[in-house]
């Protein structure tokens, strides 16, 4: 097909399949470069049109697609989506029976199909590949790329397989699609699809219908209600951190009188799906939700998305409040967060990134010839709740080898400075997070450069909290005190005489004796930027392989032309806090800081510090029903090829078979075990656990 006819064909199917007359702003860019067959790493937030960057390019060419997703559900949403437009579609998965899976593949093999999507671990096997290998297949797309990262939001071990697409079918251009990526993701993303020699698009971040605000926790559930009453009657996310809090939000807010329905992971599956439905077909449902709920979930009218903790990343926190507006009108996004909110985020990282030298513990009992698990655990003196993530990031980062029965060797020396980077990044995902939530400036143009979209954040957005506080509901204003006011005056003196200057040099210049504290300072910086009079920029530097952040300053044109003699009349934001409060958000390093913490992660040749493993006392039956587990477990890495862990840990299995679930409420109960595990694994542990009783 030459070039003409394809630009053509393309502008043909646009309005024939999609039913689009032009292209969104960033669209066209992609699928010319996926038509021209360069590789293409795509980022662009939900609700941005990215679906149709490479479903219109698999429609163009004579041949085959596959396109690899994470979920079920996000596959079978597209795949309905393009049967109803007249597109020939389909997915092998293990939610359906083995029949309907035939004659899918009987479909491709015809040729008749134009998309097929498939989970990375099928696609993966050498079975599929030498299939795919036969057929003419133009096109691989790696959706989600995000988790392919070590340093993403939502990092799964399976994708790291799709590192070999490249090799498995050389000359077929692969392109990449997420959400959310900032710009040591995509480097990695690249670096792993793409050898680093894919075209890197970033568009669409920016959402002008979005009035975002951050408010400060004081009494959670009544603020709640506050932010939702001018949105009664139409339809809202509220987003909680627990499963626990999830049901009491909606249990309040149902008695409230509003139509609002909890929605997570441990709900019996046919009530999730059951508020699901009713939350897509029905007005004014508000859902109240884990961040299980989302991902696929297309409601046009959603005007409110509340998120009453802080999230644990700013791509998370995009991807959630884009669920808002995308009809274009107006809606709301407000953040509440409180102190013990980083004290939940430190807890869930300490559990999930122990020290680096509990991983070097385990590293100095390995030699080239392998030993069971359990006999290094023993040997470890490590609770197992330590030694699992250990021995886990241990493997991933290649300082161990596990083979699917779980015995593990030594790998290569060099894990430790990989895993400390990684550690840092997980640490600095949270600090930018914090950054956002106490900054001083605009708020969508903040998002927007995190992500490095450019085009879009040279403009305020004009309704945020910062850019229009008098239309702001989550935070109360003040006027400036006369401190204020003068430190303001000779903050712009400063400035006039050297310009671009860091927060951390203006504050003890401004404020010679000491009547404002850094805080205080920051908020009156936002306070002058607000006003026009200064423009704060975030910038960042690397340092021993870490990005550092920081904020300049700089005067405006109104700032240089304000009067010297006089003081400038500003709003400050009030924060409600307490006297003893304002230091305790601040951003925690990477080392442990009391002497409890460091006695829990005990590591070294202090005898005393580590704690002895004291087996679970299971029954005879529980202890048969464990061993039934574990054999199917051991099969089914060992056709993975992956470490028993790496599919379900002993404590899960454990906990499985005390439990005994019947339902899948009651396995999603069980945990370690998530919406995937149990989508993956479900039937099979369902299957022994019918066995055994």
């Amino acid at each position: 097909m030459t070039g003409t006819n394809t630009q053509a064909r393309k502008l043909d199917l646009l309005r024939g399949v999609f039913g689009f007359g032009t292209f969104r702003p960033g669209q066209e860019a992609i699928v010319d470069a996926i038509l021209a067959g360069r590789p293409a790493l795509a980022v662009m937030p939900t609700g941005s049109g990215k679906s149709l960057c490479y479903q219109l390019p698999a429609l163009v060419f004579d041949g085959l697609t596959v396109v690899v997703s994470p979920l079920i559900a996000l596959m079978q949403d597209q795949i309905s989506a393009l049967k109803l437009a007249g597109v020939e579609a389909e997915t092998i998965n293990s939610s359906r029976p083995r029949p309907d899976n035939v004659a899918a593949w009987h479909r491709v093999a015809a040729g008749t199909t134009r998309l097929l999507y498939l989970s990375p671990e099928r696609l993966m096997t050498e079975r599929m590949l030498a299939a795919i290998g036969r057929l003419p297949l133009k096109l691989v797309v790696v959706d989600e790329a995000h988790c392919i990262s070590q340093w993403g939001p939502g990092f799964r071990p399976e994708y790291a397989a799709l590192a070999r697409l490249k090799e498995s079918f050389p000359g077929v251009p692969i392109a990449a699609f997420t959400a959310t990526a900032d710009a040591i993701t995509r480097q990695d993303i690249a670096a792993k699809l793409f050898a680093g020699g894919a075209r890197t698009f970033v568009a669409g971040f920016d959402r002008p219908n979005i009035h975002l605000a951050v408010d400060m926790k004081r009494d959670g559930r009544q603020q709640l209600l506050d932010f939702l009453a001018p949105h009664a009657g139409r339809s809202g996310i509220v987003y909680c951190l627990s499963r626990a809090k999830t049901e009491a939000t909606a249990a309040t807010l149902a008695g409230r009188g509003f139509q609002a329905l909890p929605y997570h992971a441990g709900m019996e599956a046919a009530a999730r799906s059951r508020n699901q439905d009713r939350f897509l077909a029905e007005p004014g449902v508000v859902m109240v939700a884990t961040i299980a709920f989302g991902m696929g979930i297309d409601k046009p009218d959603v005007r409110t998305v509340i998120h009453t903790a802080l999230p644990g990343s700013v791509e998370a926190y995009y991807q959630e409040i884009g669920r808002a507006g995308r009809d274009g009108k107006p809606s709301r996004a407000v953040l509440m967060q409180g102190y013990s909110d980083r004290r939940t985020h430190d807890f869930f990282f300490d559990r999930d990134y122990p020290e680096p030298d509990v991983l070097e513990r385990i590293a100095r009992l390995l030699d080239q010839e392998p030993k069971a698990k359990q006999m290094l655990l023993r040997q470890a003196r490590l609770t197992e709740e330590v030694f699992a993530p250990a021995l886990e990031k241990l493997w991933i980062h290649g300082g161990a080898v596990v083979d699917y029965a779980e015995n593990v060797s030594l790998g290569e020396p060099g894990w430790r400075e990989s895993y400390e980077v990684q550690r840092s990044q997980k640490l600095a995902q949270l600090d930018q997070m914090l950054r956002y939530a106490q900054s001083n400036q605009c708020r969508m143009t903040t998002l927007v450069s995190h992500f490095g979209d450019l085009s879009d954040a040279r403009t305020r957005c004009g309704i945020c909290d910062f850019c229009a506080p008098d239309e702001c509901l989550a935070q109360t204003f003040r006027q400036a005190t006369k401190a204020e006011r003068e430190a303001a005056r000779s903050t712009l003196a400063l400035l006039r005489a050297v310009p671009g200057q860091t927060p951390g040099k203006l504050h003890p210049a401004a404020c010679p004796d000491g009547g404002l504290d850094r805080r205080e300072y920051e908020r009156l910086l936002g306070a002058m930027s607000r006003a026009g009079l200064l423009e704060l920029q975030n910038a960042s530097f690397e340092k021993d392989g870490r990005r550092i952040d920081f904020t300049k300053v700089n005067i405006t044109a109104d700032g240089r032309a304000f009067d010297p003699g006089a003081t400038p009349e500003l709003t400050i934001t009030e924060t409600f806090e307490s006297h003893g409060k304002a230091g305790k958000a601040k951003a925690r390093k990477a080392a442990p800081k009391t002497k409890a913490k460091a006695k829990a992660q005990a590591v070294g040749r202090s005898e005393p510090d580590v704690v002895e493993l004291k087996p679970k006392k299971l029954t005879p039956v529980e202890k048969q029903t464990v061993e039934a587990l574990k054999a199917w477990r051991l099969a089914e890495a060992k056709r993975r090829q992956v470490p028993a862990f790496r599919i379900l840990t002993d404590r899960t299995l454990e906990a499985i078979a005390e439990d005994l679930p019947e339902t899948t409420a009651e396995l999603l109960a069980v945990p370690g075990m998530g919406l995937k595990t149990v989508e993956t694994y479900g039937s099979a542990i369902f299957r022994i656990l019918h066995e055994k009783r």
